[in-house]
This record gives C-alpha cells, structure tokens and sequence, in this order.
C-alpha cells in the first residue's frame, strides 16, 4: 500500500481499498458523505496526475472531477460546515492562481477566488470554528502584510480577525480548539506574547462558545444548535437512556443551518429521559489528532392534554 491504506476496525487491511499515491500523504480529512480527501507530496493517484491534492471516493477510487492542482506540498485540510475546503501547505499556487500557503476551494476543488489570506510563510495546522472563523498556526511572520507571528485567526471571508493576537516567538505546529472556545497549540515556542510558554499553551478566545441542546415537544426531533467559538464537527450522533449511563444509538444528525438535528424520533413520554450528542472534529498538525465533544440534557415530555 503506497503511502495510504485504510484498516479494518480489528486493525487488519482492508484489501478493497488501495488509491495508490506515489509520494507522501501528509493530511486526510472526511467530508460527510464519506468521501475522502489527502493532501501530501504526491502528483499521481492510481497512476492518474494529482499534484497534493485529490479526493477518493470511498473505496478509494480516484474522485476524476476533483483537481486543485497545487504546485507544493500540502500540510492541512479541513472542511467548512459549507462544504468548502481549506487547505493550508507549502504551496504558492493553486490551479495556476497565485494562494500564499493557504487557500479555499469550492466543494468542486475550484478556488474560491474571494479567499486570500496571503501568508508569507507555511500554514501547518488549520482548526474551524462554528461561526466560521478560522484558526491557522504555521511558520509564517504576516497575514495580508500584517504582522502575525506563527498564529493567526481569519475572518470567514479570509480577511485578518485584528482583535486575536497571541504572538508566538517560533513555529506554531498543531492547533485545537476545546469544547469552550479555549484553543490549544504546540510548537517549537518558549514565549507567547511574551510570556514563558514551552511548545504548548493554552489561550482565552475572545469570543463565547454556544451550544443548546432541545427536544421538541412532540419528541420527534432533537437538535443541537453550535455558534461561534465552539469547535466546527464534521459528524455528530445521537443517543438516548433511561439513566445517564446506559445510551442506545438515535442515529446521526443531518446538518442544518447552525447546528445539527434528527428527525423521526418517538421519544418517551411521561418520564424523565437522556438525550446525548456526540461529535467529532480534525486538527493538529497535519491534521493528525481528532477530537470527542458531546452534550448531556435530562428531559421530560408531558403528555397531550385532552
């Protein structure tokens, strides 16, 4: 298997899935319909031209019409609640078109030509927020000609968000946001604005994390709504019990405008109940750790009056 290979869950290869890349994979992210995209040092994918970028379907055929085309390496892939894709590398063009080691493509693998950050050095690592902000850490010095040492955070329009500043003195690598909006980041720093740090801090957001977790009335629907600094997920799951410590599975939530939700349900009346949300999201440098967030609520749905 040439540097990609998908295992079974007891750890053994699975034999039907082989895309046979013919440099490093250096990124994977998943998109919700369980397509897959890498990045890495690559240009063929199954011996068809794929520079550092390319999409496989879920048996890891080549996806054909996806094809950014990045003259450079890429480090970091993440994907928007829109579909979009941020990437962030080495490179200095995407598809001919000038993107500064960091660039968003349409869900086609098209640039969308109204995202520029225009870095001066390498993104590394690249960490979503609800609200649409982006969070990116990397060797770079300037954002837009503005300076911004090693990490940064971008407005959802890729413009610079100027009130977020931590000030790392070397190379943010890998960046994570907690389920509070706190962010995470390692590197190879001993100073964070200043003060002493070594390789890993912790920083305030400057904005709130939301979540609100409901079951409708009726209990047939459950939703839950995330804003803001809370992490964007790329799949979320429900589950419900009768004591908060047993769960039996609801099924996976569908993406709707500022959250997720489920619908069909025929939740229990007359009772106290659990519903819990779970969900999943990428990071780190690489875009190699992943991260667990759930949400707990105790409910009571009254029966209809006659």
């Amino acid at each position: 298997r040439n540097y990609i290979a998908r295992l079974n869950a007891d750890g053994s290869l699975d034999t039907g899935f082989n895309p046979n890349a013919n440099g490093n994979v250096r990124s994977i992210a998943l998109q919700a319909d369980g397509k897959v995209l890498i990045g890495g040092w690559f240009n063929t994918i199954g011996g068809v031209t794929r520079n550092r970028i390319a999409r496989l379907n879920p048996d890891g055929t080549l996806d054909k019409g996806f094809n950014p085309n990045a003259d450079n390496s890429v480090f970091s892939i993440a994907v928007q609640a829109d579909g979009k894709v941020l990437i962030g590398g080495y490179f200095t063009t995407i598809g001919g078109t000038v993107r500064n080691y960091i660039a968003r493509l349409n869900a086609d693998g098209s640039l969308d030509t109204g995202f520029n950050p225009n870095a001066n050095g390498n993104v590394r690592s690249i960490a979503l927020q609800a609200d649409g902000k982006v969070l990116i850490g990397g060797d770079f010095t300037g954002i837009g000609g503005v300076t911004r040492n090693r990490i940064a955070r971008l407005n959802p329009d890729g413009a610079l968000d100027t009130g977020f500043n931590p000030n790392a003195n070397n190379w943010v690598y890998s960046i994570a946001l907690q389920a509070d909006g706190t962010v995470l980041i390692g590197g190879g720093f001993n100073t964070i604005g200043g003060v002493a740090r070594s390789r890993i801090a912790r920083l305030t957001n400057t904005d709130a994390a939301l979540q609100k977790l409901s079951v409708s009335s009726s209990g047939s629907v459950v939703t839950w709504m995330r804003g803001q600094a809370s992490p964007e997920v790329w799949r979320v799951f429900f589950e419900d019990s009768l004591d908060g410590t047993t769960w039996t599975s609801l099924g996976n939530g569908t993406r709707i405008t500022g959250g997720w939700e489920l619908r069909g349900l025929s939740l229990p009346i007359n009772e106290n109940h659990y519903v819990r949300a779970r969900s999943y999201a990428t990071g780190g440098y690489l875009s190699a750790s992943g991260s667990l967030f759930e949400s707990v609520m105790i409910f009571y749905l009254a029966p209809t009056t006659p």
